[in-house]
Formats: structure tokens, sequence, C-alpha cells
């Protein structure tokens, strides 16, 4: 039988072909519209979020632009390379940005200020695909595992129907998200 990491990564590559493939211009703007109403519903102040690569991930820098416009605070990620781990910056806009390791744009640490985790109530998650259970397959270096792992706000994923799974495989340190925001539905996981 094969191990857990061998299996994530057939579907990791799986589903990266699976989005080169899609036109996603039109699926992205269905889940930005679920995602803006659901933290409009839930009063949410402070998101944490990524900022997407427009190659694979569904776009979130629409979604900054209007959560920002909307007053509400936005903190997004800077990778510590040395430790895999994350801290999270308040941006007022793209400018706050600038291009880091990986070639993922993070805050500008010199321009931003870092907000703890408990300061935040809701945490929109990337990744490659996601089963009913809230678990998913990242990009392989278990960033948002280690933080999501004290993280106390809700967790919601972002991904496409067509990379929503019954079932992925995991190990001990997977961390499970809250629901999953795609296209066509929320689904709330147990």
């Amino acid at each position: 039988m094969q191990d857990v990491k061998a299996l994530k990564n057939d579907l990791r590559n799986k589903c990266r072909k699976k989005r080169q493939e899609m036109d996603r211009t039109d699926k992205d703007e269905k889940i930005f519209c679920r995602v803006l109403s659901y933290i409009s519903d839930a009063g949410v102040k402070t998101v944490f979020t990524y900022v997407s690569s427009p190659e694979l991930e569904v776009d979130t820098r629409k979604l900054i632009g209007a959560l920002i416009s909307e007053g509400i605070t936005v903190c997004v990620p800077k990778c510590r390379v040395s430790t895999c781990t994350m801290e999270f910056y308040k941006i007022k806009g793209t400018d706050d940005l600038r291009q880091g390791y990986y070639g993922i744009m993070e805050p500008d640490t010199e321009k931003t200020e870092m907000v703890s985790g408990d300061k935040c109530e809701l945490c929109i998650v990337p990744g490659l695909a996601f089963d009913k259970n809230g678990f998913r397959i990242g990009y392989g270096k278990g960033y948002y595992d280690r933080f999501l792992s004290g993280f106390r706000g809700i967790k919601t994923g972002l991904c496409y129907d067509d990379c929503v799974f019954d079932e992925i495989p995991q190990d001990k340190y997977d961390i499970s998200v809250d629901s999953v925001v795609t296209e066509s539905q929320i689904i709330k996981t147990p």
C-alpha cells in the first residue's frame, strides 16, 4: 500500500492538471460572491487570507479589495522559510504587498503590522483539494497546518467543485477546516 505522502503527491498533481485545464473565471466569481456573503452574514470584522497566485488558486485578490472597501480588516501571511511557519500582517491594499519566497505575494513588513491569531475570527485557507470532512491537500510544506493547529477562529477553505472529494489521504498533522466554499455550495464539515 502506498504511503500518505505518495498518495497526496499523486492527488496534488491530478488537481494541478485539472485546474490548469479549467476555465476558472466564472467559477472564481461565484466563489467570490459566496465568500463575501458568508463573511457578511457572519459579521466577521477581521479576516486572514492568502493572496492567490494566478496559476492555480481560487482568486482572493478581488475578495481582498472588496473586504477592505467594506471596512473589514484583512491580514495576509508572511512565510518564515527557516521554520515553515507564517505570521499574518494587516494590509490596506495591494500596495502593501511584495513578491516573497516561492514567488508568492506577501506583506511588506516595513509597511504593515503583524496581527496575532487570537485577533481574527476567520481564516481563508488555500488548497489544491479538499474532502467533505474539511481535510485538504496543500502544497506540501505544512505552513497552514502549523498555523491552524493553534488558530481558534473559523477555518474556511476555497476550492473548485472538481477538486472536492469524498475523502483524501491524511496524516496526524493535518488540520481540517470548518467549511469549504466552492462555486456551487458551502460544505459544512463535521
